[in-house]
């Protein structure tokens, strides 16, 4: 590249190349060595101007080493030799990669720990949402299904009487040959099927009223609804359910159920049975003996009972 069509050339080119800057990265204007006349045709004013102006940084890798032409002054980055200029888009594209792996592998390192314990948190609400999810179906369903089955049942029995009425019907028409009879037999024939219609709907409406009422009172049975309105379950030592103060020995160590968690207790006395104002036996009335937890203090729930 030489001679009067340089200058023009390069600038028509770096127009061109303007056009499309969003899909280049660079440009790089290179010619190999030559004498110091055919490089001169690089030292021009208006190709100096254009690489100036230019939206793209340009590499300018114009003749030897030793070599030294106007767009070398101008140009983002000078390279030595053509060979040079290549090297150095090489150099940074490696660069670039291996900055890119990097910041990846710290990417990846600062966020794993903290995903990995994301995920192991999300699993263990799953499972325990599944588990008492599955233990409250199961209640549900067994209730809904004997709801259900018990409908059904009553359902079909008032159907069989209607349906019986209804054959009964189509007997005596059968049997009267008198077409004056037949549309006194027809209308009474109407209104039982209205009727048969109407029971129908009427049991399975009750059916399904009877449905959500069972359903709310499973929810409203819940023991875990129950706690949080301060019901506690008592267990002795050997795990079964204290239901009697009888069953409890003074000294004994009870566990208390909450809605959040659990307690220990120590029963203490007898305090007073339910229903009954009079003094226990050995004592003049009531006492004010509470459930103690393991280090003595007073717990939450008084016990009546032995």
């Amino acid at each position: 590249m030489q001679g009067s069509g340089t200058v023009p050339g390069v600038c028509g080119a770096l127009e061109a190349l303007g056009r499309i800057a969003a899909d280049l990265d660079v440009i790089v204007i290179t010619r190999g060595g030559g004498s110091s006349t055919d490089l001169a045709w690089f030292d021009d004013e208006a190709l100096g101007g254009a690489i100036a102006g230019s939206p793209l940084p340009v590499i300018s890798g114009i003749g030897h080493e030793i070599d030294t032409t106007l767009p070398d002054f101008l140009a983002h980055t000078r390279a030595k030799t053509p060979t040079h200029a290549a090297s150095l888009l090489v150099d940074m594209v490696a660069d670039f990669l291996e900055r890119v792996d990097h910041l990846a592998t710290l990417l990846v390192s600062g966020t794993a720990p903290m995903i990995g314990m994301r995920r192991q948190s999300i699993e263990q609400l799953g499972r325990a949402a599944h588990q008492a999810l599955s233990r409250r179906l199961e209640r549900t369903g067994a209730r809904l299904r004997e709801s259900v089955i018990e409908a059904v049942s009553s359902a079909r029995g008032r159907i069989s009487l209607s349906l019986s009425a209804v054959g009964r019907l189509e007997s005596v028409l059968r049997a009267v040959a008198v077409p004056t009879m037949l549309r006194p037999v027809s209308n009474r024939l109407d209104m039982i099927q209205t009727r048969l219609r109407g029971a129908v709907s009427s049991t399975l409406r009750d059916g399904n009223r009877d449905l959500i009422g069972l359903q709310r009172a499973v929810a409203s049975a819940d023991p875990r609804h129950l706690m949080r309105r301060g019901w506690s379950v008592v267990r002795n030592a050997r795990g079964s359910v204290v239901a009697s103060v009888d069953s409890v020995i003074p000294g004994e160590e009870l566990s208390l159920q909450l809605s959040d968690g659990s307690l220990s207790a120590t029963a203490g006395r007898v305090m007073e049975r339910a229903g009954a104002g009079e003094s226990t036996p050995g004592g003049s009335g009531p006492t004010d003996n509470h459930a103690t937890d393991g280090d003595g203090a007073p717990g939450s729930r008084k016990t009546d009972g032995g």
